[in-house]
């Protein structure tokens, strides 16, 4: 699921790019942090206050957590998904 997110991520922000020149085509890449999450509200902030310094863009998979962990989400800049834990 963490590949099929990363996908569509990719194709959604045009992180992968085809250039093309007289001489050459070849393909640019832009590079984001993947965090999977999973009920850790304590650390989650902290975590991305420190990545964010790197001006990379921050992808956040949660496998379901509770709402406390997921109200830790709320007002990060980050790129999130839910990916519903499979019991």
């Amino acid at each position: 699921m963490a590949i099929n997110c990363i996908l569509h991520y990719m194709l959604t922000t045009k992180s992968v790019q085809m250039v093309e020149s007289k001489s050459q085509s070849r393909i640019v890449m832009k590079f984001a942090f993947l965090i999977p999450y999973y009920n850790h509200p304590k650390t989650i902030k902290s975590l991305v206050d420190y990545l964010s310094k790197y001006n990379i863009n921050i992808i956040v998979v949660d496998d379901g957590s509770d709402h406390k962990s997921k109200e830790a989400l709320k007002n990060l800049n980050i790129h999130y998904y839910l990916k519903m834990n499979s019991q």
